[in-house]
């Protein structure tokens, strides 16, 4: 298993642009995504270079942005290697935790 954890406070275009997920390994069936804010207007984006897989999610408002992952649950998303990119729009001012697994 791979994992990044980020913890960014401005908007992100490719959170794990530059990473040990960039590109997602070949070998990877599922990436898990978990995210977390501590503004309650933060928005993620997933999507393949083929295709959008989730767009406009709001993340959960987390004081200190902190990752409930028993709480939440991830968003579990299939890949085949490749690039995965996950975006981030940062509305008002805020930290923002993302935690992507590989298995």
């Amino acid at each position: 298993m791979r994992q990044v954890y980020r913890l960014i406070a401005a908007d992100n275009a490719d959170v794990l642009a530059g990473t040990d997920l960039d590109p997602i390994p070949a070998t990877a069936t599922r990436a898990i995504i978990y995210a977390a804010s501590t503004q309650a207007d933060t928005i993620l984006t997933v999507q393949t270079p083929e295709m959008p897989v989730a767009r406009a999610i709001l993340l959960p408002l987390r004081a200190n942005a902190e990752l409930r992952m028993d709480e939440d649950g991830g968003m579990i998303v299939p890949v085949m290697g490749g690039k995965l990119i996950i975006s981030v729009d940062i509305v008002t001012g805020a930290s923002v935790a993302v935690l992507v697994q590989t298995d």
